[in-house]
């Protein structure tokens, strides 16, 4: 774990270098997905740092409440805004806390969860894989581990999100002063050894006071936490505003033996001058002054606490990169540790899960009283006894989420998801499948499903206006765009609060709308509705998919697929298990899924009847749909759903 500091310090124009050119777009995909919503980050030590950075930049970039918290404060909450969005730093992936933190998460579900390494191939990375809805980012960051203090992990965590934020906001960041220190080995020499002389008053003191402009907080706990872990000074850290209250006591009762450090921005610079003009002047005071825009200065920051702890450590005679671990220090380190037992719902896992889906459904997570929990396992019980005893002779699917992944729409089935369609209608099940595509999905289901069962394949085009076999090559059928629809995209593309913000495309029956990066489908929803007003009296309604909001004529239903293939294979309506992935309206699988049996892989409905969610935990989309239909059994008495089969 030792290093010798210095060693790391003459790496980071390398690793700036890199982090400035290294392909983020996973990442950008990341923020842009988060844009709008709460962001909560984490990390242990140095990547903490880290984690308030990312945090602030959220807050000036998303228009989203964002905060940091250590992983015992995170992983201490029993229950968490799911629908929040969850960054995890850890440039090794290895230690306890992080780990612990993340299993804890990973059970609960969050919508955005994603873990950001700075080495391939850890144990954090490995763990991810057994989760779906995780996404793990893993760098290669140049220089190798960390020595005792985090140094190239960090600068090039904070260069690639700073990056990423710039990016989804349309930022023209040129990282100036970075993109400078690294054109030439003399200007970073340079630049090292004047901010050394700029501070050499500074470490003749043994405390030291950081204040900080909000924007550049994230550095100055870092300097408060890299100090501390190597024992280089005693840090006391705040706003401009906030030491105005009282904390300035500490300076007349001990200023012999401070320090002050100021960081401010441009924004900042009146308030922070005029703070310094009231101190003693005997106690040295030097001010820095970032002047890049924020996410500039934010990384710019961050590279300053690096080099101050190398200065300070040279005065103290104290290489921060090998301070020396005392035994027990170490000892703590790796003490292991469990955060508070989760309340346990039902002693089936699936069970318990599905539960935890309907109580986020209808907003209650926490502080149940027992008659509800009791009220629910009940339902979810006599759900799952009559789901296995209902004899099935066919499927209706959503495709764009259930059969294919929302974000990879456009791509083949899987194998695995095709092969299990073709063993449900080797087993003499019809299968439809609903959508708001039209010749594409067609064109898709045709080239994974074998042409003997394409008479046994029912395609519901542009959410159900046209229905028909996969074998009808005439489906779906260029119809002329109703006037009522037309009318409304003229005004729709005329108004400011869309302009710029989505694409529209009008059919037959259906006029669908899909946003930019910065705008959600349930943002979408909401302004879209709102335009709209009473949208009965225009016989339209509104519901949103992973990736559009589709405005659709009364007279269109996904359930046109159900009638289709329940006169096709002359079944019952309760005898056709229907499946899809947005079934809490005003998702667009909220009417197919509002009927008994159904599934969603996915959202769920308050209904306790239908539409539950049974898939194995942090399992969505096409892997749930795998788990189902692994779950669907052909035997002598016919095909049934056997719910201790999900996998």
């Amino acid at each position: 774990m030792s290093k010798p500091y210095q060693s790391e310090i003459a790496t980071l124009p390398k690793t700036i270098s890199w982090a400035l050119s290294v392909d983020i777009s996973a990442l950008v995909s990341f923020v842009c997905e988060a844009h709008g919503t709460s962001l909560i980050t984490t990390g242990s030590g140095g990547s903490l740092s880290a984690a308030k950075l990312a945090s602030i930049f959220h807050q000036i970039g998303a228009a989203g409440f964002s905060k940091s918290a250590t992983p015992l404060e995170l992983a201490s909450l029993d229950e968490i805004d799911t629908k929040a969005s969850f960054l995890l730093f850890s440039a090794g992936g290895a230690n306890t806390d992080i780990r612990t933190v993340f299993e804890r998460l990973a059970v609960k579900e969050p919508r955005r969860f994603l873990v950001l390494t700075g080495r391939k191939a850890t144990p954090i990375a490995i763990l991810a894989k057994r989760y779906p809805c995780c996404q793990c980012i893993e760098l290669d960051v140049p220089g190798g581990k960390d020595g005792f203090l985090a140094t190239n992990s960090l600068i090039a965590f904070s260069i690639v999100i700073a990056r990423a934020y710039a990016l989804a906001r349309r930022c023209n960041s040129s990282f100036s002063l970075l993109q400078s220190l690294i054109s030439e080995k003399n200007k970073w020499n340079q630049h090292v050894a004047l901010l050394e002389e700029m501070t050499a008053l500074l470490w003749k003191r043994r405390h030291l006071v950081v204040l900080y402009s909000p924007d550049l907080e994230a550095a100055a706990v870092d300097i408060e936490s890299r100090f501390t872990e190597a024992a280089l000074a005693t840090v006391q850290i705040a706003d401009y505003r906030h030491f105005a209250h009282g904390r300035h006591h500490w300076l007349a009762k001990r200023g012999e033996d401070c320090g002050v450090l100021g960081f401010f921005s441009p924004p900042f610079r009146q308030l922070a001058e005029n703070t310094f003009r009231y101190f003693p002047k005997s106690i040295p005071v030097v001010p820095m002054l970032f002047h890049e825009d924020a996410f500039g200065a934010g990384v710019s920051a961050m590279l300053t606490s690096i080099l101050l702890a190398g200065f300070a450590g040279r005065e103290r005679h104290i290489d921060p990169g090998c301070p020396g671990v005392p035994e027990f220090g170490r000892r703590i380190y790796h003490l292991r540790w469990n955060p508070p037992a989760m309340s346990r719902l039902a002693k089936n896992v699936h069970l318990e899960t599905g539960i935890r889906r309907k109580l986020q459904a209808v907003g209650k997570q926490s502080n149940l009283g027992p008659d509800v929990l009791t009220a629910w396992l009940q339902a979810g019980s006599a759900f799952c006894r009559r789901l296995a005893k209902q004899p099935l002779k066919a499927l209706v699917l959503d495709y764009d989420g259930t059969v294919v992944f929302t974000e990879r729409r456009f791509s083949p089935i899987s194998l695995n998801v095709a092969a299990l369609l073709i063993r449900c209608l080797r087993n003499d099940m019809f299968v439809g499948v609903a959508s708001g595509r039209g010749k594409s999905l067609r064109e898709t289901l045709q080239k994974a499903m074998p042409r003997e069962f394409w008479s046994r394949i029912i395609v519901g085009y542009y959410n159900g206006s046209q229905t028909g076999l996969l074998a009808d090559d005439s489906l779906p059928k260029a119809l002329p765009v109703e006037d009522e629809l037309l009318v409304l995209q003229k005004r729709l593309a005329c108004t400011a609060a869309l302009l710029g913000k989505v694409k529209m495309e009008a059919r037959y029956n259906q006029l669908s709308l899909v946003p930019d990066d910065h705008f959600r489908t349930e943002e979408l929803w909401g302004v879209v509705t709102a335009l709209l007003g009473d949208a009965n009296r225009h016989r339209l309604s509104v519901v949103y998919s992973g990736h559009s909001v589709d405005i659709i004529t009364g007279n269109t239903s996904k359930r046109a697929v159900i009638d289709h293939v329940r006169k096709a294979a002359d079944t019952q309506a309760n005898e056709i298990l229907c499946i899809g992935d947005k079934g809490k309206w005003p998702g667009n699988d909220s009417e197919l899924l509002g009927q008994f049996p159904s599934l969603s892989v996915d959202e769920v409905s308050p209904d306790c009847d239908t539409c539950w969610n049974l898939a194995p935990v942090c399992c969505a989309g096409p892997n749930a749909l795998v788990s189902y239909l692994s779950a669907i059994q052909s035997g002598k008495r016919g095909t049934k759903f056997d719910p201790t089969k999900i996998t």
